[in-house]
Order: C-alpha cells, then structure tokens, then sequence
C-alpha cells in the first residue's frame, strides 16, 4: 500500500454515510427527473458503465438540494468563504471528474426544463478552468460537440437530448476576469474600475447572454482559495509567497482573479451555486493556511489511495531496492542525493556548462534505468501494434536542466528509438515554460498569440493521441510540471529531477502519469514508474537556539626568520604543454584502476508500491544492447582526440588508432565491474568521462621515439611558490614545527597530526611543510570539469629529492582521479627540471610514511 498523509475528514465521512441510506432508501424526495437520471447511470446493462466513485460523487451533490432536509443539516457546518453556496467533491486524477461534471450539468439542465420555475435548479452553466489546454479538452461538455460526452458516455435517458441542447453552457478559464480599470491611464477620458454588472455582461454575454441564477463549476479548483481571514494574513501570505518563490506568487494573484471574478458575477447575476473539482484542493504555502490544509468546503472524497487500489487508475511503482548497498533506494529520492554535488554557483557560459555537464553525470544512471524500462515498453507496444508509442516524463527544477537533460535524450546518447532527427518528427519534447505559458492566456478570436506557442502547446495537449501533433512524442521533459487537462495515457514512466517537500506535490505530479491507456478490462492492473519522486512529507528540521557560538582559539601560523635555510620552493604549474605529432605513449599499467560500482548507479531496481514486496525489476540490458563496447571506446577515443588537439585533421587521423587502442586496453586490463554489472556501464557519462580524464591526463608523446617531452605552463605571475607567505590567524588544530621554515603545522586529522610527527623525527627529511596556504595545487580533470588538487604536505629529503605526500583513508574516484594528474604533473615537472626531481605518494596509513621516504630516491634513479 502506498504511503499516504491521511488527513480525517469527519464531515465527509457523515455525509457517506447520510448519501448512502439515501440511496438505499430509494432517493426519497428526489424529482422524477433526477430519479430517472440516478436509475440511468447505475443501470447494470449499460455497456459502459459508471465508476462507483462518479456515481457517488454525483449522488453527494445531488443529495445537498433534494435530500432529506434534516439529514442536509449537517452540511452546515462546512467552511464557507464566499456569498454563494459552494461545495468541493475531492476525486483522484483519472477517476473521472469530466464524466461527472456532465451527469450534474445534465441533472440541473434537466430538471431545469422540466421544472422551469424551481431555483434550485439552473439552465446556464458556468465552468471555469486554469488554462487553455482544459479549457479546450472541456468542450466535451457542450451536448452540441459531435464528440460530446452525453452521448459517448450514455449519460442521459432516451428523449431527453433535446431538453439537454435548451440549456447554455459556457467553458472559459480564469483569465477572462480580470477586471477592466483604466483609473490610471493617462487621457481625459476614463470610466474607472468596470462595475459589477459591466463585466458580468462583457464576460458571459457571448454565451449565457443575461442569464442568471448560474450553476458554476470550478475545474482544478485547488487553484481557487482565498487567504485566512485572520489578523497579520497579508504578512503571512507575503512572507509564505516569498519563500515558495515566483511560482507561489503567481498561484496567489491568479487565485485572487478568479475568486473576484465570480463574486462580481454573482453580485451582477446570481450564482446558485458553485461546484468544485480538483484530484488535490489543498491550501498551498503562502495561502495564510498550512500547506496541504484541505479545503474546509469538501463534501466528498474520492483519494488516490483509492482509485489505486479499485484498479481505476494505474499503480504507481517506485524503487522498494536497489543493489546499492544503500538503506535506501538509490532512485527513490534521487535530487536529496545529487543536489548537493552539484556547484553551488554556476555564473558565465563556461561555469554553466560545467554545471551541466556534472548535472547528466549524476542523473544519467537513473535516466538509463529507467529509459531501459521504457524501451522494454516499446518493444512490447511495437509487438501489440499499439497506435502510439509509450512515452516518458522527465520533470525538472529549472529550465536550464530541462534543456539539458532533453540534449542528452533527444541527441540519441540513451536510446536511438528518443532521438530527435533534423528533419524526422519530435520525438523527446522540451516544454518552454514561457511559451507555453503565453499560449496558455485568454484568447478570444481575432486575438494574435504567438505561432510557436500555440504550436507547443498542441503537441504538449496532444501527447498519446492518434493522428494529432503530438503522437510521435516519447518523452516530454518538462519544468516544475505539466499543466492541468494534460490527459495523455500512454504514460509508462516518470522521472522527477526536483525538490518534492509534500505529498501533495508527489500526488500532483504523478497524477499526470496516472491516466489508464485501457479500460476494457479493468481487473488488468497497469502501471507507471516513478523515479525521484518519493511518496512521503519531508520533516523540517529547525535551528536549535543557543546561547551564541563560543570563540575558538586562534594560532598565529608565519614563517621563522631563524629556518630561513628550511625555505621549500616548488613551482605553481597550471597546464601543460604537450606538441606530440606523430606518436604517444602511455603507461595505462600504472594508470588508476576505475570500479563500475552499483553503490555508485545501481544497475538494478526493483519498483513496486510502496510496503509490498511484490514488484517488477529494472535492468539496463537494453541499454547495454544499444551502446556496445565497441561503439563506446570508438566515442570516448575521439573524444580524447579532440581534446588533446594533435594538431590539424592529418594529424588526429594519425594519432586517433593510437588513442583507441590504449582506451581498450584500459577497457580490458583496469576497469573492475563489481557485482553482476557489465562493462557496457562505460557508456554512462559518469564512467565514460572519467576514462576520457584518464587517458588525457595519462597519454604523452613517445619522447624515446623522437617527440617532444611534456613540460609545464606555470603562472605567468608567480610561477614559483614558497614557503615565505604571508603570516595568518587559524581556528583548526595546529601542531608547532621543528624542521620546518613554518612555525605551526595545521593538522586536519588524527593521522595527519601523525604524518607531522614522523617528518619532524625523520633523518631522511631535511625540511616539509603542511600545504596550508601555500598556493600550491596540482591541475587535474575529472570527467568533464577540471579541478585543483590540494595535497596535504610536500617534502623535500637530504638527497636534493622532492616528494608530494597525499594522506587518503576511503578512496573515491575522485582521488584516483587526482592521483593521474599529481602523475602527469610529476612527468612534466621532471622534464623541466629546474626545481629539482619530485614524486607523488598517497599513503593510505601514517605508518606507510618511513617506507616511502625510504625508496623515494631509489625510485628516482
């Protein structure tokens, strides 16, 4: 069973049970009309029947005006923000709240033309809805549409068409009430604020003419509330606004709108009554109620948990394990994973770029995971002869990571079958947010909206669907989240590269996915799979109060004028200079070992709901299947190629063989796959790219056959270091010195602090010093992004010899990564010679020290 907040709704749970004797009494005190109705929706020979949960959300708003009037009394005590009556019924996404809509606009039309004179009921139906795309897929509602819903569904009895077609329904969405003013306009003429009776005429005249008495219905009505009427809610509201951004701001303007719209056309004409619909009517943040508060109007509720469980939609199925070795599914909550290896900050093209490209090494596991899973859709739809194929949704934080992941899948580097082709059609879609957001505005015709836009957002409203714009789509990546009314249903996977601190977030998100592709048989469980986006709230956790921070002592840490002689120098390199024409070597032998490593991308994944242990299984054999090791080591050398710049085209064809062939020599001899993965797993840009760091910073020109050695590029403006700097204060540890020109050692360690010690003790040492502020740093690239390695101590021994002392206790990729380019830039710095002879040691235990100091100069020679 799926994780869920449950929230206990006492009154709604009074009105079941109130709905419930109604029904099984006979619907006492109900019209004819409604009587017919209720028997025709519930008839067992229907050929498509009605979900119970449509039935009884249909029942619950007819058993308000026409239930026993006693029983009704305990409606009253329901929260009500607004003149006019208004109740709220709570269905799950793909439950069906269209369908329902239409049986009640067909049971007050209805009894409307038959009763003509009862004000209970009403002949003009208003429906508001958040956008165009729901604004458009809503026309199903007009019994004049050739696809109406009256007659596709059966909803109405035999005869009754014509009575139907009397009424006047209007469907717009929200942004039609905003209310003329012109009160600040320059001009000697201005009519001020529009009155009440003026917009209701301007607004509704078009399709309702001067009805009034409206029966209103708010579709996705979560996006219609008001702040709490309390002292200090504008602040509240504000400061709520503020902390969930611009987004939160818009939902609280366009709130406000439509709530003032509706209450001026009540004024003007009367609303009898309102109706609201949404999967989620909970208050957001910044409305001035907690956020997930559910609205206090809601009479019935039909939540996800059940529609999952009555087989209505599909089963959500998130990662319940995983061979990580984590405690946790790797993929469950997968951007509290990688946001915090991601730059802080990344400002100029060069740093945004690199952002990106660290982005699609941490993400790019689970986007082959799960990109496999819907490969192996596919090829099962492909099989069925299915009309349109299955289609993923990539879900992002921002637009520059959806543009980013939408590269990396539509560029044909997952799969071949997501490739967009110049002149093929789209096949992985990236949603605009601005665009789409503009074509998403009133327009009345003879309005100019922007082509592009409207283009967009018919491929995005027709996503699944036969012959329409959007039926080659196979993944949509998208921005925060897909707008209301996006009713595709070949939905199989989604994938969530975003903050999700509510569940009411999760269940939004999600619902886009949850629409079934078939109801003819519904004992048939089908399902979607959801990476990244977890099913349960996130605690807040709070700063704990004290009585301030304590000060912590300094050390003055400065050179010794009386060491003088124990000044260490060492040149500040920072890149290479590397001319090689026609031959390179390397020694992938020595070369640092790389671990494909399922704690590092599972490789396996297993999804089902949440509690249960029954499930499917995610493996990327597909993936394996499209990127051969052939085809990977054939990419990653030419990309070596290019970024070692042999010269012109003449001279990269020369070298390019040479390159291959060490890349799959360090394919076959120091890539170790743990577990049951495969080394196919190189393909994944994590690994690829730190074989790709590996080789460029192993690979040298061939100097025994002639070329020229590599040397360093120091600072042009201070190309040697020393240990003469500049006098600081420091709060870490510090160790005082004695063979060292610096006073203290800053010791981040126990082991370092044992380091210190031994190189003070050692007769093989005649000076050292702890980089600290040394500006002393060693040029290395890991994967795509070049870093700056820090070693802990350097060392220079009574033979004249220099060595680098790296203490490292667990080893990372990164490490082994600084350790092939502490190597190339002992081979460039040994060349130069200027500085002496100098080696790198990492030693994994202070007592490894004495042996290393002991062989440095044997190594040398």
């Amino acid at each position: 069973m799926l994780e869920e907040d449950y929230v206990e709704l006492p009154i709604v749970n009074e009105i079941r049970g109130h709905v419930a004797r109604w029904r099984e009494a006979g619907y006492p005190g109900a019209t004819r009309t409604t009587l017919d109705l209720l028997r025709h929706w519930s008839r067992p020979e229907r050929e498509r029947r009605l979900f119970f949960c449509q039935l009884e959300a249909a029942e619950t708003a007819i058993w308000l005006v026409e239930g026993p009037q006693q029983d009704r009394a305990v409606a009253s005590a329901l929260e009500q923000q607004e003149s006019y009556l208004r109740h709220c019924l709570k269905m799950a996404t793909g439950s069906g709240k269209t369908i329902v809509m239409g049986m009640l606009i067909a049971w007050s039309l209805l009894n409307k033309a038959r009763q003509p004179n009862d004000k209970r009921f009403s002949d003009a139906v208003l429906v508001v809805c958040p956008n165009l795309t729901v604004r458009e897929r809503l026309r199903v509602l007009k019994p004049a549409e050739p696809d109406n819903l009256y007659e596709e569904f059966d909803l109405v009895p035999a005869g009754t068409a014509a009575a139907l077609r009397s009424g006047k329904i209007m469907v717009t969405n929200w942004h039609a009430f905003a209310v003329a003013d012109d009160s600040r306009r320059r001009g000697i003429v201005k009519r001020g604020r529009e009155s009440a009776t003026a917009f209701a005429s301007r607004v509704l005249k078009s399709e309702l003419g001067s009805k009034g008495n409206l029966l209103v219905f708010n579709d996705e009505a979560h996006h219609a509330w008001r702040s709490a009427p309390s002292e200090g809610t504008e602040d509240l509201v504000a400061a709520g606004a503020m902390e969930a951004g611009a987004w939160a701001a818009d939902e609280q303007e366009g709130a406000r709108i439509w709530l003032e719209g509706l209450a001026l056309i009540h004024r003007a004409r009367g609303i009898n009554r309102a109706l609201d619909l949404s999967a989620t009517p909970y208050y957001l943040s910044g409305s001035g109620h907690a956020e997930g508060e559910p609205f206090g109007w809601i009479v019935s509720d039909f939540s996800l948990l059940d529609a999952i469980e009555s087989g209505i939609v599909k089963v959500p199925r998130l990662p319940v394990d995983d061979n990580s070795g984590d405690p946790d599914p790797r993929y469950l909550d997968l951007w509290e994973r990688v946001k915090g290896k991601l730059p802080k900050r990344a400002r100029g093209t060069e740093a945004l770029a690199r952002s990106e490209e660290r982005l699609i090494e941490e993400v790019a596991g689970a986007i082959a995971t799960l990109a496999s899973a819907w490969k192996t859709e596919y090829d099962r739809w492909t099989d069925e002869d299915r009309p349109v194929p299955p289609a993923m949704i990539v879900v992002c934080d921002q637009t520059a990571t959806a543009e980013r992941v939408a590269n990396h899948i539509g560029s044909g580097e997952v799969f071949a079958e997501l490739e967009n082709q110049p002149d093929g059609p789209i096949r992985t879609l990236r949603i605009d947010s601005r665009l789409l957001e503009k074509a998403e505005e009133q327009l009345e015709p003879g309005q100019t909206k922007e082509k592009m836009a409207e283009q967009l957002r018919q491929m995005v409203a027709t996503v699944g669907k036969t012959g329409e714009a959007g039926a080659s789509v196979r993944c949509v990546v998208s921005v925060a989240m897909l707008s209301e009314g996006w009713d595709a249903r070949n939905v199989t996977q989604i994938l969530g590269l975003r903050a999700f601190s509510s569940q009411l977030l999760c269940e939004q998100v999600v619902g886009r996915g949850l629409r079934r592709y078939s109801y003819d048989d519904m004992s048939v469980p089908e399902y979607v799979d959801v990476y990244g986006i977890p099913f349960q709230a996130f605690p807040v956790k709070g700063q704990r109060r004290g009585a301030g921070p304590v000060a912590k002592p300094q050390t003055l840490v400065q050179a010794r004028r009386d060491r003088r002689e124990l000044e260490l120098r060492f040149p500040r390199v920072v890149g290479y200079i590397s001319d090689a024409k026609f031959r390179i070597t390397a020694d992938v032998d020595a070369m640092p070992r790389l671990s494909i490593d399922p704690a590092r991308d599972p490789y396996w994944v297993k999804v089902g709901q949440r509690g249960l242990g029954k499930g499917a299984v995610h493996e990327r054999q597909a993936f394996y299947d499209a990127h051969r090791l052939q085809r990977t080591v054939f990419e990653i050398a030419a990309k070596i190629t290019d970024d070692l710049k042999f010269g012109d085209e003449d001279g990269r064809r020369i070298m390019f063989p040479q390159v291959a062939a060490l890349v799959k020599r360090y394919a076959e001899k120091r890539v170790d796959v743990i577990g049951e993965g495969k080394v196919e797993e190189l393909a994944l840009p994590h690994y690829r790219s730190l074989v790709e760091s590996r080789l460029t910073e192993g690979i040298r020109p061939a100097a025994e056959e002639g070329e020229q050695p590599l040397l360093p590029v120091l600072n042009d403006l201070a190309p040697i270091g020393s240990t003469e700097i500049t006098p600081f204060m420091t709060t870490k540890v510090c160790v005082a010195t004695q063979r060292s020109h610096l006073s203290h050692a800053v010791i981040d360690s126990g082991w370092e602090r044992t380091v210190a010690r031994a190189l003070d003790e050692s007769p093989r040492v005649r000076t050292w010093v702890k980089n600290e502020r040394l500006g002393f740093e060693i040029p290395y690239r890991h994967g795509q992004t070049m870093h700056h390695h820090v070693p802990d101590f350097l060392v220079e021994l009574v033979d004249a010899s220099f060595l680098v002392v790296e203490v490292k206790g667990l080893e990372r990729e990164q490490d082994r990564s600084k350790e092939a380019g502490a190597r190339r830039w002992v081979d460039a710095v040994n060349h130069w010679g200027r500085l002496g002879q100098w080696r790198y040691a990492k030693i994994h235990s202070p007592h490894q020290l004495e042996s290393v100091l002991a062989v440095n100069a044997a190594a040398l020679d």
